[in-house]
C-alpha cells in the first residue's frame, strides 16, 4: 500500500501531466487552424464523410435560420414593389460548401388557395416543408419555410413567385467552406483530447485524480459535441436550400365609379337616371342625375360630391336611393338628383370622394377613391317674345319675392316684439314724470305770485302832499335840477302827472289810493 505522500506526489504529477495535455492540445488545435486556411478538405475525408439525420440538425445550435453572410457572399436584392426581375443564381459545383436563402414576398388573391398552391410546387421538386406561420389579424397573411435541393433553388424561387403579384425578392448565396474546415479541424483536435482524457482516465488511482480528469473530459466531450452540431447545421443548409416565402392577401382598396345622366322634368328624381346628352331649351327644367357605384372590395364611407359645371354641393342634392348615413356597400349604388334651370355655357364636371371604412362605419387605413363624370348641355338660347305665361310667371315670382320679404320681416319682428311693452312702459312712464314736473312748476309759480302780492300790499302807500310838503328841503348841491317843463314825463315826479300820463299800474294804485276812505285827501 503507497504512502500518502506517495499518493500525493502522483496526484500532482497527474494534474502536471493533464495540463501539458492541454496546452499541447491548444497548440495543436491553432496549428491546424492556421493549417486550414490552406483550403485543403481531403485531410478531413473521415469526418466529412459522416452522416447526419434532419432531424438532429433542427436540435442544434442556429436551428434552420440562415448564417450570417460571409464577406464574399454573393448576395441578390431585388427591391420591393412593382415588377421584380429574377435573379439568375443556379448554384455550380466549384467543390465549395455555399449556402443559398432567399426571403421572398408576394401578394395574392386568396392566401388558402396560394399555400396549397406552394406546397405541392415544392413537393414536386422533392423539398421539404420545415414551417408555417398563419395570421388573420388585420390583412390575412400566411410565411411558409421551404428546403429544396441547391440545384432545384431557381426552379423553386420561379414557381413561388408566379403565385401571385412578386412584392419584394432577397435572394444570398453565403460560402461557408472555411468555416467548414474550422469546424472540421477543431472536432479531430477535441477527439483526440478526449481520447487521450479516457486513457488518462483508465490509467487514475485515487477518487482525485478520476474527479479532476472526468471534469476535464466532460468540457472536452462538451465542447465537442458542440462543435459537431455547428458543423451539422451548416452542411444542412449547405445540401437543402432555405426559402421562405410570405403569402399576403391583397390589400383592399377603394374605387369608386360616377355617371351622371339628365332629362327635362322636376319630379325629385324618379325618373333617374336620364340621357348622357340633353338638348333643353333656355330657362327649362332639368333634373341632374348621379349615380355612385362602389366598384372596390370595401365600404365606403364619407361620400361627397359637387358638380363644379353647374355650381352643385351635395346639400343642394336629393336622395333618391340609397342613404348617406350609412356605409356603401361592395357593389351597391347611390344616386342622387338635383333640379335647375337650364341656362346657357351649363355643363356637368361632377365629382365624388370616399373612404374605406369597415360595415360599421370604422375608417381604413386603405386611402380614398374618387371619381368623375362630365356632361354636355347644349342649351338653346330662347329668342322668342315674352307672352302671357312669360308675365305671369313674372308676376307670380313678384309675389312670392313680396311674400318672401313679408316673411322675413314678420320672423326679424318677433325677436324684438318684446320691446314693445318696454316701449310703451317707458313712454308712460316719462310722460308722468313730465305731468308730474309741469304740476310741481305750476304750483311753484302760484306760490312765488302769491308772494309777491302779499309782499305788495305789505309796503307803506305812497305819501301825500301834506306830507310832502312838511318834509324839510332837500339839501343844496352844486348840481341845479332843469326846469321841469324840460324833463321828460318818464323822469317827472308821478305827483307831476295827471292820471292819463300815469302808467297803468301806477294809475290802478293811485285810483285805489282815491277811493280808500281812510287816506286823507288833499289839494
Amino acid at each position: 500500500m503507497s504512502s500518502p505522500n506517495s499518493r500525493s506526489a502522483i496526484s500532482r504529477l497527474i494534474g502536471v501531466l493533464v495540463a501539458i495535455v492541454l496546452v499541447a492540445a491548444a497548440c495543436s488545435g491553432g496549428d491546424d487552424e492556421a493549417g486550414s486556411e490552406s483550403g485543403d478538405p481531403a485531410r478531413f475525408e473521415e469526418v466529412s464523410g459522416e452522416v447526419i439525420a434532419a432531424d438532429d440538425a433542427a436540435d442544434d445550435a442556429g436551428g434552420d435560420s440562415p448564417a450570417a453572410p460571409a464577406a464574399d457572399g454573393a448576395k441578390a436584392d431585388l427591391g420591393s414593389g412593382g415588377a421584380v426581375t429574377e435573379a439568375v443564381l443556379q448554384p455550380i459545383d466549384t467543390g465549395r460548401d455555399i449556402i443559398f436563402t432567399a426571403v421572398i414576398q408576394v401578394e395574392v388573391a386568396d392566401v388558402a388557395l396560394a399555400d396549397q398552391q406552394a406546397r405541392t410546387a415544392i413537393q414536386g421538386l422533392g423539398g421539404l416543408l420545415f414551417g408555417q406561420q398563419t395570421t388573420t389579424e388585420g390583412i390575412t397573411r400566411t410565411t411558409l419555410t421551404f428546403k429544396v435541393d441547391p440545384k432545384d433553388f431557381q426552379t423553386a424561387l420561379s414557381s413561388l413567385g408566379e403565385l401571385g403579384f412578386l412584392r419584394n425578392q432577397q435572394i444570398s448565396a453565403d460560402d461557408v467552406t472555411e468555416r467548414v474546415v474550422d469546424l472540421q479541424s477543431q472536432i479531430i483536435t477535441s477527439e483526440a483530447s478526449v481520447e487521450r482524457l479516457r486513457a488518462l482516465l483508465e490509467r487514475a488511482a485515487t477518487l482525485p485524480e478520476i474527479a479532476d480528469v472526468e471534469r476535464g473530459l466532460l468540457e472536452r466531450e462538451t465542447t465537442l459535441e458542440r462543435l459537431r452540431g455547428q458543423l451539422r447545421t451548416i452542411q444542412d443548409q449547405v445540401s437543402l436550400a432555405t426559402i421562405t416565402v410570405t403569402l399576403t392577401q391583397k390589400a383592399p382598396g377603394p374605387e369608386l365609379e360616377i355617371e351622371q345622366t339628365a332629362y327635362l322634368a322636376f319630379d325629385e328624381g324618379t325618373t333617374c337616371p336620364g340621357f348622357n346628352d340633353l338638348a333643353p331649351d333656355e330657362g327649362e327644367n332639368i333634373t341632374i342625375c348621379y349615380r355612385l357605384t362602389n366598384t372596390g372590395d370595401t365600404f365606403l364611407g364619407e361620400i361627397d360630391l359637387r358638380d363644379d359645371g353647374l355650381e352643385l354641393e351635395l346639400d343642394d342634392m336629393i336622395v333618391v336611393s340609397g342613404s348617406l348615413d350609412q356605409p356603401l356597400a361592395v357593389g351597391a349604388s347611390l344616386v342622387l338628383a338635383a333640379e335647375i334651370q337650364a341656362e346657357l355655357g351649363h355643363a356637368g364636371r361632377a365629382q365624388a370622394t370616399a373612404v374605406a371604412v369597415s360595415e360599421n362605419g370604422t375608417s381604413l387605413q386603405f386611402g380614398a377613391a374618387a371619381a368623375r363624370d362630365d356632361m354636355s348641355l347644349d342649351v338653346v338660347e330662347d329668342t322668342s317674345l315674352p307672352g302671357f305665361l312669360d308675365g305671369f310667371s313674372a308676376g307670380f315670382e313678384v309675389i312670392r319675392a313680396i311674400w318672401d320679404v313679408l316673411v322675413v320681416s314678420l320672423g326679424f319682428a318677433l325677436v324684438f316684439i318684446w320691446l314693445i311693452p318696454v316701449l310703451w312702459w317707458a313712454r308712460r312712464r316719462f310722460k308722468r314724470k313730465m305731468a308730474a314736473k309741469a304740476a310741481k312748476a305750476a304750483e311753484e309759480k302760484e306760490a312765488a305770485d302769491k308772494a309777491m302780492t302779499d309782499q305788495a300790499q305789505a309796503q307803506p302807500p305812497p305819501p301825500t302832499h301834506a306830507m310832502a310838503a312838511a318834509a324839510p328841503p332837500p339839501a343844496p348841491t352844486h348840481k341845479t335840477d332843469p326846469p321841469k317843463s324840460e324833463l321828460p314825463k318818464s323822469e317827472l315826479p308821478k305827483s307831476e302827472l295827471s292820471k292819463s300820463e300815469l302808467p297803468k299800474s301806477e294809475l290802478s294804485k293811485s285810483e285805489s289810493l282815491d277811493s280808500d276812505p281812510e287816506t286823507p285827501q288833499t289839494d
